[in-house]
């Protein structure tokens, strides 16, 4: 692997984490006010990219709770 590929192998990586902890959190909140969601119909938009700002907060730069 390059250097390009190893960058872009990282990227990619750290957004689908990025995007589980997005999903992993919605849900929780969704099951928490009583929401019954579809994940297949639910997570699609979800499925391009993350909210805006959420990696930024949610990144795994800087300490996030658990």
């Amino acid at each position: 692997m390059n250097t390009n590929q190893k960058a872009r192998a990282l990227m990619l990586r750290h957004d689908r984490m990025v995007r589980n902890r997005q999903q992993s959190l919605l849900s929780r909140a969704a099951r928490e006010i009583g929401l019954d969601v579809n994940n297949t119909e639910y997570y699609e938009n979800l499925r391009a990219a993350p909210l805006s700002g959420f990696a930024a907060d949610y990144g795994r730069i800087g300490g996030s709770p658990s």
